[in-house]
């Protein structure tokens, strides 16, 4: 059983690590949010789209390990860690709770980070639908005079407009 267990803390201690640089990555990530630097938001996007294909693949690794470790448990044994870890020595438990309580803690500022993002980016485009708004009405609220020509009601469009000069 050690050698399952062995695999099954290095698994975590993989998760810890890619959670972890995801977190670090938030920082930086909401400062590209704020200053709409999309072609660089678009490179971390990209980033952690891999390293969101790579926690999924440790997820469905450590699922098959778990279930190895059940199969050479007594009955009724859980595929919780903590359940788990109740019936193996001390000193497993210790080496399996700790980078469980790391990924817990680092899932949390996870998702309060992507919150974050999800309201920076809410406001960004509810302050784009303001902006077209207040052009538009402002274009079509006041009579355009181009030159010596006789106001209009509305901007035209681009090719009007050029048909128009011509």
């Amino acid at each position: 059983m050690d050698k399952q267990l062995m695999a099954l803390e290095a698994i975590l201690r993989d998760e810890v690590a890619i959670y972890g640089a995801l977190v670090s990555r938030l920082p930086f990530k909401i400062a590209l949010i704020k200053k709409n630097r999309v072609p660089q938001l678009e490179r971390i996007t990209q980033q952690e789209e891999a390293d969101y294909k790579r926690l999924a693949e440790l997820e469905k690794h450590r699922a098959e390990v778990v279930q190895e470790i059940l199969a050479l448990m007594p009955k009724g044994v859980g595929p919780q860690l903590t359940s788990i870890a109740q019936h193996v020595a001390l000193s497993w438990r210790d080496r399996l709770l700790a980078p469980s309580k790391q990924l817990v803690e680092l899932a949390r500022e996870l998702k309060e980070g992507h919150e974050t993002c999800r309201v920076l980016l809410r406001a960004s485009l509810e302050f784009v639908d303001f902006s077209l708004q207040l052009v538009a009405k402002a274009a079509n609220a006041q009579p355009t005079v181009y030159g010596d020509a006789e106001p209009m009601t509305q901007v035209p469009t681009r090719s009007v407009l050029l048909d128009w000069r011509a």
